[in-house]
């Protein structure tokens, strides 16, 4: 398959051909289709590219950029912050491994300690790693700045922009940040993000503004006047630095870029103009309203498609752990007898209760599907939520319901409680997995752009749902009634659905191993074939060997274990990840919860 490198700064190629002072590129290493150094950094140089940032030592790297001349923010790992911070001897190390060797041979801008972690647990280790790794550089007369990467999260206001300032939970740590940088005289890096900040307000931002198409005065601050949304978020962070005493301190924005992909503003168009006119409008010298003439040099994100960065995945975690254990845990004898009584005594004393009709209980039923009806009622104002107050407030909204439900439910001592549990649980789906407009909604009132983008939101849509038809969540909740009916005891009916269980996270790995090489179309037809086949001979025999009242022999309830394991084993391998995987690549990581439900 050919492989595809240049992701986004390929639209603007023919602007940036003759080198634009102030622009600079992101270069990432996370993907095992990506060309040899070397030539990459000739492909920079081919384009003129003067400047570029990498996020953790990569030493065939800093060996192709000596001597080229492209000045380079080299990053430091999140993970090496707190030793960095605690010991000078590791500073010094690695100043000595990363910097020393290369110093003389490669132009470095910056040094960033640390990417995005303000507000987090390790803020409190990015200043200490900063002054280790300043003081490291000072012992052998090298002078590059030292300064970390931040978010705009860490801004608690940031309209109108004359009013930026930076929230509880960031300043602690950026006021002697800024004291550090303004005294050493160097500047705080930013990723600053349009985009985002217009997806998750379309209604109240313009598009144009968001795009820098400078169609006129959009936002009044004062005696400053805004006609783009970049602008905008540069000078409310510049304010904040002035109201922690840093009004001169210089801020480097370390990414910025456009999606062009997956939701209905990710747009191929929209990319290629976002990135063209921020290139134009950096390169015109004027500034922003706050710091006019100051070029605000910029590194657009990014220069690949990473095709192993990290997916978050709310539904094989949290979703798909709780099936398995509500399912496994009403076949345990003690917890039928604690809080399903009457099934209890069908399943040891009515022997003349037909196979089918021994969970036949409405109490069971509400437990088993409490979680999805409250599932099912939290998407109607889960997605408000995240408009209204962000992603952030969602997550921590659905996640302290989960932890709610958890422990409630480990803790029940009676039915109320347990499927009160289970309700929180369900609100917790609810929250993880929305879907901002229909596609039926899509098609009718939006717009041309818009209605462009319903495919792959469809397909976003049809792949968990697809899953569902599969009826692996019938395994997953049933497997153990369906052994012990078909002549298994108790334990060893658990035992099997932890084999079954085990199946599924062998496979499921393997999927992971060889989904590149072998394509998403030829699991998925492969695993859809080996689940229908199975399906189709688990039911004929069952239908002709058991009967209603007894059970199989032990040789035929062998077989139907195996081939439950072969159908888990195709799940396994097709529709199990690759539902979740195909959402995650057609959207953006940052909105996927946006957009996705189950």
């Amino acid at each position: 398959m050919q492989r595809l490198y240049v992701l986004l700064f390929v639209l603007a190629c023919v602007t940036l051909s003759s080198g634009v002072d102030g622009i600079g590129v992101n270069y990432g290493f996370l993907g095992n289709n990506l060309p040899p150094p070397a030539q990459v950094i000739n492909l920079l140089k081919s384009r003129n590219f003067q400047k570029t940032r990498i996020f953790d030592p990569n030493p065939d790297v800093l060996k192709a950029l000596e001597g080229s001349c492209i000045s380079l923010i080299l990053g430091v790992r999140n993970e090496d912050l707190q030793q960095l911070a605690s010991d000078l001897t590791f500073a010094t190390n690695w100043v000595n491994t990363n910097v020393v060797p290369h110093v003389s041979f490669v132009n470095f801008a910056y040094i960033s300690a640390g990417n995005e972690v303000i507000p987090g647990q390790l803020a409190t280790f990015v200043l200490g790693a900063m002054q280790n790794l300043d003081m490291a550089l000072k012992a052998h007369d090298i002078n590059i700045p030292v300064t970390t990467t931040v978010s705009l999260q860490v801004l608690g206001t940031s309209y109108p922009p004359s009013n930026g300032s930076f929230s509880e939970d960031s300043i602690q740590f950026l006021q002697p940040i800024a004291q550090f940088l303004a005294t050493k005289q160097y500047p705080l890096l930013a990723d600053v993000y349009p985009y985002f900040a217009y997806a998750s307000n379309p209604d109240q931002i313009q598009l144009d503004y968001a795009l820098i198409k400078n169609t006129g005065v959009i936002v009044v601050d004062g005696d400053l006047r805004y006609n783009n949304l970049f602008d905008a978020m540069v000078d409310a962070l510049y304010a904040a630095l002035e109201k922690v005493g840093q009004p001169g301190l210089d801020v480097v924005i370390s990414e910025t870029g456009w999606p062009s992909g997956g939701d209905v503003y990710a747009t191929i168009y929209n990319a290629q103009t976002y990135v063209n006119n921020l290139i134009a409008h950096v390169a015109s010298g004027k500034g922003t309203p706050r710091k006019p003439g100051k070029v605000v040099e910029t590194y657009i994100f990014a220069l690949f498609n990473e095709n192993q960065k990290p997916v978050a995945c709310m539904g094989g975690v949290i979703f798909g752990y709780d099936i398995g254990i509500s399912g496994g845990v009403t076949s345990m004898e003690p917890f039928l007898k604690k809080f399903f009584h009457d099934v209890y005594i069908k399943m040891k004393e009515d022997k003349e209760l037909s196979n089918y009709c021994k969970v036949d209980s409405e109490l069971l039923t509400s437990f088993t599907s409490s979680l999805y009806v409250a599932g099912l009622f939290a998407t109607f104002v889960a997605s408000s939520v995240t408009r209204a107050y962000g992603r952030k407030a969602s997550i921590l909204l659905g996640g302290a319901n989960f932890f709610a439900g958890a422990a409630l439910g480990g803790a029940a001592s009676n039915i109320y409680m347990l499927i009160i549990g289970r309700v929180l649980l369900g609100v917790d789906v609810g929250f993880a997995n929305q879907l901002k407009d229909s596609i039926d909604k899509v098609m009718k009132e939006g717009t041309i752009d818009k209605q462009s983008q319903a495919v792959p939101l469809y397909l976003s849509d049809m792949a968990p749902s697809n899953k569902s038809q599969e009826l692996y969540n019938v395994i997953a909740f049933y497997a153990h009634i369906l052994f012990r009916t078909i002549g298994l005891g108790v334990s060893a009916s658990l035992l099997s659905s932890v084999v079954t269980g085990a199946v599924g996270i062998v496979t499921t790995g393997l999927s992971m191993l060889i989904v590149d090489k072998v394509g998403r179309r030829g699991l998925l037809i492969f695993g859809g074939i080996q689940m229908f086949v199975t399906q189709m001979i688990v039911g004929a025999l069952m239908g002709a060997k058991l009967g209603d009242h007894a059970g199989l022999s032990k040789g035929w309830a062998l077989v139907i274990l195996v081939l439950i394991c072969t159908y888990v084993a195709g799940f396994g391998l097709s529709w199990g990840p690759l539902g979740w995987l195909i959402p995650s690549e057609i959207f953006p990581l940052e909105i996927r919860s946006v957009f996705q439900y189950q």
